[in-house]
């Protein structure tokens, strides 16, 4: 008997120390591409920690309710996202109101002349092709976008077509600086490279915010978000 436990005993250990086991691979999740990470949200409820000009909280409108609201020229919302726009993507419904004309801009200095500053001009209008897109234009810092110089040229066409309903926005920054947007995630003519000057050194140009251009009018923003990454 002992000489069976003992035989078995000898068997098992050698087994274990030759099998051939098959141990699970890690590899696949190591070189897993890491996917966008959440920066920033904002459901359109507060202006606490935007620096403001006389844009306001609609409470009776919203996508769903409520939404910022600028009612005319001048008016404006920004904010510090404390770091640079390079690999992001930013997220953001627009509603605009008959004849109105606002700016979203980014990669902005607190006194909104960065000299790398991207401005998205939304004009609505639904017979004429106004100046809109994206692009880079002289700007009035967070008061106005300026004549519309846009360089590379604006959309040829006419864009937001009918007021008073609500447009998805999107707008993707590669991590060379290429711009593009999307309304309702149908990709505009124009893009943008930022200049290549721009880098994550630039810390003091990492603004984002939304203006009553020239021509003033009323519009809505809501379901503000910023990405790590392209979405």
């Amino acid at each position: 008997m002992r000489k069976l436990i003992s035989f078995l005993f000898f068997s098992c250990c050698s087994f274990i120390v030759n099998a051939q086991l098959t141990l699970p691979s890690f590899q696949g999740f190591v070189n897993a591409v890491k996917g966008p990470s959440h920066l920033f949200s904002s459901d359109g409820s507060s202006l606490t920690g935007w620096t403001n000009s006389n844009a306001m909280i609609d409470a009776n409108n919203g996508n769903p309710s409520s939404c910022f609201k600028i009612t005319a020229a001048n008016q404006f919302f920004y904010r510090d996202l404390g770091q640079t726009f390079h690999n992001k993507t930013i997220l953001f419904d627009y509603k605009p109101g008959a004849g109105s004309d606002m700016g979203f801009l980014f990669a902005q200095s607190v006194g909104g002349n960065s000299t790398y500053r991207v401005s998205l001009r939304m004009w609505q209008d639904n017979v004429n092709a106004k100046p809109q897109g994206l692009g880079s234009v002289d700007n009035g810092g967070w008061l106005y976008l300026g004549s519309p110089s846009y360089n590379p040229v604006p959309e040829t066409t006419a864009i937001f077509t009918i007021a008073n309903i609500w447009y998805k926005i999107k707008i993707r920054i590669t991590s060379d600086r290429v711009c593009t947007w999307y309304i309702n995630d149908v990709q505009q003519t124009s893009t943008f490279t930022i200049n290549a000057g721009y880098t994550n050194a630039n810390t003091t140009q990492c603004c984002f915010g939304f203006l009553g251009n020239n021509n003033g009018g009323t519009a809505y923003f809501d379901n503000i978000e910023i990405w790590s990454g392209i979405k």
